[in-house]
């Protein structure tokens, strides 16, 4: 595959999966050996992967992706990204809140034979739980802003 082709890939998994639902057709961007860290888990599965898109699409049921950078070479593939979402359901333990949110990421993804086999993702959890009401926001003071 060209550069231009995983980064297509990329976007697909983005549009297809994660902004249209269309969970059903993760088996056809990762490989049925694909190895995951940071979804949920040290070294995760597709099994695993599939697990993390049922509960971010479960507690956060409109959640969307906007690409940033997306840049590689013949195998391997970053791209960073923004999710906005509402958690209407739960998440981790807490209840919905309503909330609106949005977090920054960014993942990456190596490729063979067409399919995504590997994958690293990191992101803002941080953010994440102060949007959801887990932990409260910390408010910047003259103290806390080194002056």
């Amino acid at each position: 595959m060209t550069t231009e082709d995983i980064e297509e890939l990329t976007r697909q998994v983005y549009e297809d999966v994660w902004n249209a639902k269309h969970r059903d057709r993760i088996g056809e961007y990762l490989s049925e050996d694909f190895v995951g860290h940071g979804f949920g888990a040290d070294d995760g599965d597709l099994e695993t992967y599939e697990a993390w898109y049922d509960l971010v699409t479960g507690a956060f049921p409109d959640v969307t992706f906007e690409l940033g950078e997306v840049f590689g070479d013949e195998t391997m593939v970053a791209t960073t990204w923004t999710a906005t979402g509402t958690h209407e359901g739960e998440f981790m333990g807490i209840e919905p809140t309503g909330n609106r949110g949005t977090v920054l990421g960014i993942t990456v993804h190596r490729i063979e034979d067409g399919k995504i086999v590997e994958g690293w993702m990191n992101f803002d959890s941080l953010k994440m739980m102060q949007t959801i009401g887990a932990i409260p926001e910390m408010e910047l003071t003259t103290a806390t802003q080194g002056s």
